[in-house]
């Protein structure tokens, strides 16, 4: 039984029943449906469930985009999810920007950190840095680290912050 899915319904289904009500949900029913897929092959089953991913993706963003908003708040928007759906995805997310929205995203991925304009590194609940990418990653450049990347930037400054902290 997929969890995600019955939940993802449920609330997209609790949403929408504001707008026009749909009746008594009938979740058990589906979760027999799910759980009672036939045994395929395992690249079926990875192919399958990349492509529910994609949907569930794209379901979740045009949700969020229904009502126009100025601001976009995304958390690990692209967790979970095949290279493909996640480049379309910030494909997506700068068409978004290119016309005026300001998309805030929170990411562990540090190669998708790289595409936003600005960057601010949490670190045990405090904001140690921020930044365009290309400043924070010039912060770090050393003679042994001379073109370093977002993620040696992001190590670096943690580093950084603890030596600071253990000074004080």
């Amino acid at each position: 039984m997929d969890l995600a899915l019955i939940e993802s319904n449920n609330i997209n289904q609790e949403y929408f029943e504001g707008a026009a009500p749909l009746g008594e949900p009938h979740f058990d029913e589906e979760a027999t449906v799910l759980s009672a897929r036939p045994v395929v092959p395992l690249q079926e089953i990875k192919a399958e469930e990349q492509s529910r991913k994609r949907l569930i993706v794209g379901l979740a963003m045009a949700c969020s985009l229904m009502h126009q908003p100025d601001v976009l708040f995304l958390d690990e928007p692209t967790s979970g999810v095949d290279p493909i759906t996640r480049r379309e995805f910030w494909g997506h997310i700068n068409g978004l920007v290119e016309k005026g929205v300001t998309v805030l995203v929170t990411t562990h991925f540090m190669d998708e950190a790289e595409y936003c304009d600005r960057i601010g590194l949490v670190y045990r609940g405090k904001l140690i840095a921020i930044g365009p990418p290309d400043v924070l990653k010039q912060s770090v450049r050393t003679d042994e680290l001379p073109d370093p990347t977002m993620e040696d930037a992001f190590i670096a400054l943690i580093h950084r912050f603890d030596d600071t902290s253990q000074r004080n």
